[in-house]
């Protein structure tokens, strides 16, 4: 099986690695033929040429790194297509950055544009064909794998009935193993229980097994034990259903510590080549708009002098990634005694939760309300994005007080590293009253993460501060 699945995975990245050199050279002439009209390659276009040895071993890198190779027998075409489109955006990046980095001769953009829309296409397509065909092919009987599912019967039935509604996967559900005080020589719907957890030996022996699925509750765990020792002395392979670990929120994930296999679940996005982009384009973006916002920032802090004593910035303590603390900038909105104020406002508060906030603050100043209407004050915090302490988009950073309140599923809010905008900031701003939904807002936000999300909410927030909605 293993020299099968190395074969295939060659094969796949050798076609895919054919796919984007013909969908480099489609670029290639396609823009030849809009600037002339003809097919024929001039001198101009063929000094290009060797970018495709750039993107000929790059694409099918990206896409192993991010893990379409090799197939899996559970992966459904929406699945494969994000990966190509994650992998594609990736290489359109890497080599724009190459470009750029090396000072090397400026290509077309529609070459690059062109290439990056073909490469996608194609390789979406014969992904799908491929998968298609395959599914095709197991619901005739082909390339068929035997499941033994080891667990009680409820927790086993979601397992069967989904491996009996979708034949495509090639799964055959040879029978159950129960715990031992449950009935034996009876079926489970149309399957039958082979035995309980102590005979998995036995049951392996007399019947040939691909897989073993187990669906055992937390509970059951030391049986877990006597299956997995089987089932792996005899080169069977062990899938494990998140009920064994009583998830409710995290995402199974499997990693290495050191060389020894372990179990992640984790809240938070993984760390992958999406959140190294985050990472690159939170600092790159932060350095340009803090460039482009110092004319702002330099007005504003005239009138912050000229209007009220004190400094210009106001800094305050706040908490980023689990709890870490750090320093969050932004331009003077309040009087220099606002937290000695807070206290005696406190009665006014209009927000239901650990989060403070009036609805006519009389600490602001007069240009303070402006800054904060035009949403200015918030854009030194691109320091914040710069040095890292923020992104660009994230949850609302919260001050450390404010954390020592918060109820247990409140702090999942710090899995991930806090931004000047977000969800919160583009649904009602300073009009959510309730800090539950501001808190859901944030968690939404961690749970469906993805760059193309990271950019909507970009765009979303240009919109919201331009209408000045929700704003104080």
């Amino acid at each position: 099986m293993q020299e099968r699945i190395y074969i295939y995975r060659r094969l796949n990245m050798f076609v895919d690695a054919v796919i984007a050199s013909f969908s480099f050279m489609a670029a290639m002439y396609l823009r030849v033929h809009l600037e002339t009209s003809s097919f024929v390659m001039t001198e101009h276009y063929r000094r290009y040429l060797w970018l495709i040895y750039v993107v000929m071993p790059l694409w099918p890198l990206l896409l192993n790194l991010n893990g379409l190779y090799p197939a899996n027998r559970l992966r459904t075409i929406g699945h494969a297509v994000r990966i190509i489109i994650t992998s594609s955006m990736q290489g359109l990046f890497i080599v724009i950055g190459f470009l750029f980095l090396f000072k090397l001769q400026i290509v077309s953009r529609l070459i690059i544009a062109g290439f990056s829309l073909i490469v996608t296409a194609l390789l979406t397509l014969k992904e799908i064909i491929v998968i298609e065909l395959i599914r095709y092919l197991r619901k005739t009987g082909v390339d068929i794998r035997n499941v033994l599912v080891a667990g009680t019967i409820d927790s086993a039935r979601k397992v069967i009935d989904m491996i009996d509604k979708n034949s495509y996967l090639g799964l055959k559900v040879t029978g159950l193993l129960v715990p031992k005080g449950e009935s034996q020589g009876k079926t489970a719907g149309k399957h039958k229980i082979l035995g309980s957890f102590e005979e998995i030996e036995k049951v392996l022996h007399s019947s040939p097994i691909d897989h073993v699925i187990i669906t055992i509750y937390r509970k059951e765990y030391k049986e877990v034990d006597n299956i997995v020792f089987h089932s792996e002395e005899e080169g069977v392979e062990i899938w494990l259903t998140p009920d064994l670990f009583n998830v409710r929120i995290a995402k199974l994930d499997a990693d290495e510590l050191c060389g020894m296999p372990i179990f992640v679940l984790r809240t938070a996005p993984r760390f992958s080549w999406q959140i190294y982009i985050k990472s690159f384009l939170d600092r790159v973006s932060g350095l340009m708009l803090g460039i482009l916002s110092l004319p702002l920032i330099a007005t504003a802090a005239i009138f912050i002098k000229l209007t009220s004593q004190g400094p210009v910035f106001f800094k305050q303590e706040r908490c980023s990634v689990q709890g870490r603390r750090f320093i969050l900038y932004k331009l003077r909105t309040m009087d220099t005694d606002a937290e000695n104020m807070k206290k005696k406002l406190e009665a006014k508060n209009i927000m239901k939760g650990p989060v403070f906030k009036l609805k006519d603050d009389p600490r602001i100043t007069s240009v303070g309300r402006i800054l904060r209407k035009l949403s200015i004050d918030e854009m030194p915090q691109f320091w914040n994005v710069i040095k890292g302490d923020m992104s660009l988009i994230g949850p609302r950073p919260p001050i450390p007080e404010e954390v020592k309140r918060y109820d247990g599923w409140q702090r999942r809010r710090l899995s991930m590293k806090p931004g000047i905008t977000g969800l919160w900031q583009i649904s009602g701003r300073s009009d959510i009253t309730d800090f539950d939904k501001l808190a859901n807002l944030d968690l939404q936000y961690i749970d469906n993460w993805s760059l193309w999300f990271d950019l909507k909410i970009f765009l979303k927030t240009i919109w919201v501060v331009l209408n000045m909605r929700g704003a104080t």
